[in-house]
């Protein structure tokens, strides 16, 4: 139908100016032996990215390709598009030395963004294959994307708890625009403040770890973040936070 055409056709032009985005920030970047210290937001797309390649590569094997393209664009539009880019551009955009947050967002980004070529590879095998051209051929012995090798997880991104993180400050993104949309305000209009109060102090740990992308994701001037409950008339989240925003 037009709707789904139209619906690809987004997808694919969406997948295109990511890649564009990446770029400069990847075209001239080695991929280390291992993982370098990786700030929260860098290991939650990555943990996320493990349970992906489990559920999309068992569809596969069950001749399901509608669920596994339908699991790849949720993960890519949900958590890369909407969220992730947003809250790494801050540290991307750094003038400057190749700062250590620097090469975590790269690290995250470069092994997401192959990733989810090398999944999508079998249903959407042209613009795929273009973005591996730009962004890594240089860097594989093989020719095309399609020569490679299937996706394995890797255990050792797989994180529960940057996954709880993660999951909190998509939380507090979304505060941010609905209450950007209640006062008619555009997305990218700066905001004062935003107070962030949690009972969990290990998740009040990753999330003051995680400033710089808080405010690149809510363009907040200042945002605060605070052990104990909330003093706000709202209740506290399921995923452990209470937002305030000024």
């Amino acid at each position: 139908s037009e709707d789904k055409i139209a619906i690809g056709q987004r997808f694919v032009t969406k997948l295109w100016n990511v890649a564009n985005f990446t770029y400069p920030f990847l075209k001239d970047y080695e991929m280390p032996g291992s993982a370098p210290p990786l700030l929260p937001a860098d290991k939650w797309v990555l943990s996320r990215l493990q349970s992906l390649v489990v559920e999309a590569s068992d569809s596969f094997k069950s001749y399901d390709h509608a669920a596994a393209k339908s699991m790849v664009e949720v993960y890519f539009w949900d958590v890369i598009a909407d969220n992730y880019i947003e809250m790494v551009k801050n540290r991307l955009y750094v003038p400057g030395e190749d700062t250590p947050e620097k090469q975590s967002a790269k690290y995250a980004l470069y092994l997401v963004l192959l990733t989810i070529l090398k999944l999508l590879a079998p249903i959407m095998p042209h613009i795929t294959e273009e973005v591996f051209q730009l962004l890594f051929k240089k860097r594989h012995e093989e020719i095309s994307l399609h020569l490679m090798g299937w996706p394995d997880t890797q255990p050792e991104l797989i994180d529960s708890g940057a996954e709880a993180s993660g999951q909190a400050m998509v939380a507090i993104a979304t505060e941010a625009r609905r209450y950007k949309s209640e006062n008619k305000l555009s997305i990218a209009t700066p905001l004062n403040q935003i107070k962030i109060t949690s009972a969990q102090s290990e998740l009040v740990k990753e999330l003051l770890a995680s400033i710089t992308d808080i405010q690149s994701v809510t363009r907040a001037k200042n945002v605060v973040v605070v052990q104990g409950m909330s003093d706000s008339p709202s209740p506290e989240s399921s995923l452990g936070v209470a937002v305030q925003v000024e």
